[in-house]
């Protein structure tokens, strides 16, 4: 079994052009450990992997029984910013990306 490492640093991660060897054709994804006290970043992550992963690297969704490769990682920081926001003269502040 390949055995796929994901290192998520905050909530910045992406995937990298390209695909697994022509081996890999089913992914098994594993909800990730979580060292932080943002519990609801468990769910967040392993849904947007289990949407966007398989479609980009062109593999299709298996149980971890069944999977040629197995992604599990662990969030161990998580730090919260927004890069994106806007305030208006009230001093309320809209956050538009977190």
């Amino acid at each position: 079994m390949f055995i796929v490492v994901l290192v998520a640093g905050g909530c910045n991660y992406g995937f990298r052009s390209g695909s697994f060897p022509d081996h890999i054709r089913t992914v098994a994804i594993l909800p990730f450990g979580n060292d932080t006290n943002r519990f609801e970043l468990t769910q967040e992550i392993h849904e947007e992997l289990v949407q966007t992963l398989p479609r980009a690297r062109g593999v299709n969704n298996a149980g971890e029984d069944a999977a040629d490769a197995v992604v599990r990682g662990r969030i161990v920081r998580y730090d919260l910013t927004s890069p994106l926001f806007r305030s208006d003269q009230l001093g309320q502040v809209d956050v538009l990306q977190r």
